[in-house]
């Protein structure tokens, strides 16, 4: 049975797609798990190289337009080298020969597939760390399938020029094609992205061929320009399957994995192994990300993205699509890019931004979550009455965007400032939260009346005791929504000797209090940054999340938010099940990152403080653009941070870890 791939035709001087269609010949299932699994080492594969590489060039274009020519090695100089090898080789010389792929015999690696000329070019704007994605960090690019290894050359040059290490994972079903097109391609990378004297470097257009001498010299010089850069390469061959994920190391702490692939999905038996595969990797480690290039259906063998959606549901793993539609340089296509993340998993909250998350592209997407539905991104049916597709244009005609847009009039607001003075409030309910937290609903006077609080903004909260001289006025923001009708929610940790914490614990239901404000902090608006980042500590953690929640209840706000939080056991993590919603729900925009002073048992985030090492990993570097940085907690977070505040009023000197960690007194600030 045949279908088109689409693969390129390395023959053809213009490296357009071949017309002709590879077929699928399956070997079936025992015959695929009975191939070995086997890492293959750097010097164990340069062993096997020839005197010289005959290269031609393949051009990837970016959305944006960005032009990169990638050496890569030809397919008649590789039969050469079999032919030379000996007769053994007959059968990997008839693999090259046809367009036949064999499931679990040979899986199409010696040819570059369209695909992977795709996901390549979406990669060629981004780097492997901040650049794929603002809030991502990685240490180490897995690349299954890898074959001609397109995708991974693209980050291997870029960690070249920028001296970024990283460590490269590059599996392929043949060990043939990893000493023969994939070690061979990334040297010829290296020696035409770097200048070495004493050999002449491949130079690279749309027309250029050549030959690069393998000489010892130049062996030496890659190995040395490897480790000097810190930059691994590892090599795997074998199926997918549990024994491969065994040769693949986790991430370091506080460091994350992005996955690519390409072509993966052609049939239903290799959808199921490589979905296996890939939500195990990602449950590894915090930070971690799969990136797959693949078309929407595979005609005659049956491999579908449908396929692959239903795979990660299976096994409660998130997967949103990209489409190709409204991304520059990319419309009309017909391939479609399937980013994958990882399943919940206890406390180890895994989940990570997109690789190419929706709102970096213009494109549409949605969701899958571990309750086997799918949600829109409106949260309601579309006009075909299915769920999980963007609204049409008709209906987001007809979603209300506010209150006041339904109505024609806008709500009363229960705090105005000025000459107001203080409200005294009905305390409505109390729950508990945890052994030393409660979460407060005071009743608003007029139960069609809204705070009215701006974000970000706070109120005064005043008692007298019978036997003080004086109130105890302590600021606090609200939890709630600025535009709930009714009511305002406080969640309130009580400290010892802590006057206005330790009287709202002793409040019932049924007592007052007063409230004046709001007393404004700083004042949001959609879009002022392109990335924010919150570092928090105990209940320094709500005028954060009042910021965080109206960045994301905003269609038109699409910045980026990191949060770093740090309190003393997973219980005092305050609002946590509203992180992981933002986390669910905006897995490309949104990632928190939890410290503890005592871990539980099994704790995979951060142990004791929030260190230097870890802000420097998580928050946006201070060179990345229109950036800022918020700071709420304890007196000893904000020395330890960024320095003390001055007064209430006035923020005070820069200094502190982000001081030290270059950033400006402008791109911080302390609530």
């Amino acid at each position: 049975m045949a279908f088109s791939f689409g693969f390129e035709d390395d023959e053809a001087d213009d490296a357009k797609t071949s017309p002709a269609g590879p077929s699928v010949l399956k070997a079936g299932k025992v015959q695929a798990h009975q191939a070995p699994v086997k890492e293959h080492t750097l010097e164990e594969l340069i062993a096997k190289l020839p005197d010289h590489l005959s290269y031609s060039t393949v051009r990837i274009e970016s959305p944006t337009g960005r032009v990169l020519f990638l050496p890569k090695r030809d397919l008649y100089d590789v039969r050469v080298q079999l032919l030379q090898e000996g007769p053994t080789n007959d059968d990997v010389i008839d693999q090259i020969g046809t367009s036949d792929l064999r499931s679990g015999v040979y899986e199409g690696g010696f040819k570059t597939w369209e695909c992977s000329l795709d996901l390549a070019s979406l990669l060629l704007d981004r780097g492997p760390r901040k650049d794929i994605d603002e809030l991502i960090r990685c240490d180490q690019i897995i690349e299954l399938g890898a074959g001609t290894a397109l995708p991974s050359l693209v980050l291997f040059q870029h960690a070249l020029l920028n001296s970024i290490p990283l460590t490269f994972t590059l599996a392929d079903f043949n060990d043939t094609v990893l000493r023969l097109v994939t070690l061979p391609n990334l040297i010829l990378t290296w020696a035409a992205t770097t200048n070495q004297p004493g050999f002449t470097t491949p130079k690279l257009d749309k027309n250029s061929t050549g030959d690069f001498d393998l000489t010892p010299e130049v062996i030496q010089h890659f190995l040395t320009d490897l480790k000097s850069n810190d930059i691994i390469l590892r090599f795997l061959s074998g199926p997918w399957s549990p024994s491969l994920a065994n040769l693949i190391p986790s991430s370091g702490v506080d460091m994350g994995t992005v996955i690519l692939a390409a072509e993966t999905i052609y049939s239903p038996e290799s959808t199921e192994a490589f979905t296996e595969l890939i939500c195990g990797l990602l449950k590894r480690v915090k930070m971690s990300k799969a990136m797959i290039a693949a078309k929407r259906m595979y005609f005659g063998v049956g491999g579908s993205v449908d396929g692959l959606k239903a795979a990660c549901r299976e096994r409660g793993a998130v997967a949103y699509e990209i489409e190709n539609h409204g991304v520059p340089g990319m419309e009309g296509g017909h391939v479609r890019r399937y980013a994958t993340e990882p399943p919940k998993s206890g406390s180890n909250n895994t989940i990570l931004y997109g690789l190419l998350g929706a709102g970096a592209l213009g494109g549409g997407y949605y969701y899958l979550n571990s309750s086997n539905s799918t949600t829109a991104q409106h949260g309601a049916k579309n006009e075909s009455g299915a769920l999980g597709m963007p609204a049409s244009k008709n209906e987001e005609k007809n979603i209300p965007a506010k209150a006041v847009a339904v109505t024609g009039v806008a709500p009363v607001k229960a705090f105005t400032g000025g000459d107001q003075g203080f409200i005294s409030l009905l305390l409505e309910s109390v729950e508990n939260v945890s052994h030393n937290t409660k979460k407060f609903r005071f009743k608003l006077n007029d139960e069609d009346s809204t705070s009215g609080l701006p974000v970000a903004s706070a109120l005064l909260t005043k008692f007298k005791g019978p036997d003080m001289e004086k109130p105890v006025i302590r600021p606090y923001t609200p939890v709630s929504d600025e535009d709930e009708k009714g009511y305002l929610d406080f969640v309130v940790k009580v400290y010892p000797n802590g006057p206005m914490s330790e009287h709202l614990h002793a409040m019932k239901a049924g007592e007052r209090l007063d409230f004046k404000g709001p007393i404004p902090k700083y004042p949001w608006t959609a879009n002022k940054h392109d990335h924010i980042a919150l570092i928090a500590g105990g209940t320094g953690i709500t005028p954060m999340y009042q910021v965080a929640r109206a960045i994301f209840k905003n269609p038109e706000d699409k910045t980026k938010v990191t949060l770093v939080f740090g309190n003393v056991s997973e219980e005092d993590i305050l609002l946590k099940k509203e992180w992981e919603d933002l986390e669910r729900e905006f897995p490309q925009r949104f990632r928190a990152f939890y410290v503890l002073d005592n871990p539980p048992e099994g704790w995979t985030q951060g142990k004791g403080f929030i260190t230097k090492d870890l802000l420097k990993t998580t928050l946006p570097g201070p060179k990345d653009g229109n950036i800022k940085l918020f700071v709420c907690g304890p007196p000893g977070l904000y020395k330890a941070i960024a320095g003390p505040k001055k007064s209430p009023g006035e923020q005070g000197e820069l200094s502190g870890i982000l001081s030290e960690l270059g950033y400006t007194q402008e791109q911080v600030y302390k609530f």
